[in-house]
């Protein structure tokens, strides 16, 4: 099992980036369904405006 973390910083204004955020999630989460090898997935949106990442993807897949 691998477990493969990634965050996004994106560029903008806050709401710029918050909307752009939503899609972004949005499209990362219909990946599973086209991808074979995701275990699972998850997408998160960054709560927490003292730190640097907006979006955090986390994913799982058999091997590398």
């Amino acid at each position: 099992m691998v477990k493969h973390i990634v965050t996004f910083k994106l560029a903008g204004s806050p709401e710029e980036r918050r909307r752009v955020a939503e899609s972004f999630r949005d499209a990362l989460m219909a990946l599973p369904e086209q991808i074979d090898v995701l275990q699972s997935m998850e997408v998160g949106i960054n709560e927490n405006p003292s730190e640097d990442w907006d979006v955090v993807l986390t994913a799982i897949v058999p091997d590398m």
